[in-house]
């Protein structure tokens, strides 16, 4: 492949960068809420990260997803359909999570 071949590419790059979400800033103290492991079932489960300001998604592979704020309870990450949605019981404790990509959904259970 020549160097036309990467134009497609280059374009939907520099309309993701252009039209990209903005993220929302929560205080880190609120991010240390979401942080621990989420289980699906016995044998998959990932983890949530505090660095910083942000929070991270550990796949079961070990992959590190950076999520971005979109409101105090959602998350997205750049650039991909992957979606993040804390639950959370009527006293405000996260007990849960939501995760929604092309495939679809699936809930994971925050262990205690």
């Amino acid at each position: 492949m020549g160097h036309a071949g990467s134009k497609p590419e280059g374009y939907t790059r520099g309309l993701q960068s252009v039209f990209a979400r903005p993220s929302k800033s929560i205080d880190p103290l609120k991010l240390s809420a979401f942080v621990g492991r989420y289980r699906l079932n016995p044998q998959v489960a990932v983890s949530i990260l505090k660095e910083n300001d942000h929070i991270v998604l550990l796949a079961p592979d070990s992959t590190r997803i950076e999520l971005q704020a979109q409101s105090d309870n959602d998350f997205f990450v750049r650039g991909s359909y992957l979606f993040v949605k804390f639950q959370r019981d009527s006293a405000g404790a996260v007990t849960g999570l939501h995760v929604e990509q092309f495939q679809g959904g699936l809930d994971l259970i925050k262990e205690n």
